[in-house]
């Protein structure tokens, strides 16, 4: 089953993290530059594969400095949040360099609305709704057409792979149960 990637950024600060890694504040493209530096945007595509987690601070040094790390990684890091805060809202990054970052409460994420929408698929098909459980699948595969951050193969990015990954399997054993019985009820 060929499909689109579909994206409705919407209302709010939205990230995408299948293909190039995104940022939409109320529907409009963020650019690259303008949401920091490549440091700074490291720090929020972390944030982005991490969405439901605190992240620790020695995680975010690692990811963003990688051996490298500078002499006072807490004020470095601190830096860089209120950078991105700057720029995209205070409620974007969540936390301190004490317990960790998170991304705040509003912030939605493409591979977290698939999930919804796989988790929605699975749902309507063991509740005998087949029609409904292929929408949702297809708006899920829409979501998941692509491979995580442009195929970013850097350790800190394999939750997302593997999520997507699962998701994707998920996603497809949905469509290809619920669309037979989809058709089988509406000839």
């Amino acid at each position: 089953m060929a499909t689109q990637r579909t994206e409705n950024p919407g209302p709010g600060l939205w990230l995408g993290l299948v293909g190039d890694f995104r940022v939409y504040r109320d529907g409009v493209p963020v650019h690259g530059p303008k949401v920091g530096s490549l440091k700074a945007r490291t720090l929020l595509t972390l944030l982005a594969v991490r969405w439901a987690q605190l992240v620790p601070l020695e995680l975010v040094v690692e990811a963003v400095w990688g051996g490298q790390a500078p002499r006072q990684p807490g004020e470095n890091v601190a830096t860089l949040v209120s950078r991105v805060r700057a720029v995209l809202g205070s409620e974007v990054i969540e936390g301190s360099r004490i317990g960790g970052y998170r991304l705040g409460e509003g912030v939605r994420v493409d591979l977290a609305e698939a999930a919804a929408f796989v988790g929605q698929a699975e749902a309507y098909l063991s509740g005998g709704q087949p029609g409904a459980a292929v929408a949702a699948a297809v708006r899920g595969l829409g979501l998941l057409d692509g491979a995580v951050l442009g195929g970013e193969e850097a350790e800190w990015a394999r939750p997302a792979r593997v999520l997507h990954a699962q998701l994707l399997r998920r996603a497809r054993r949905a469509h290809a149960e619920a669309a037979p019985r989809a058709v089988a009820d509406h000839p």
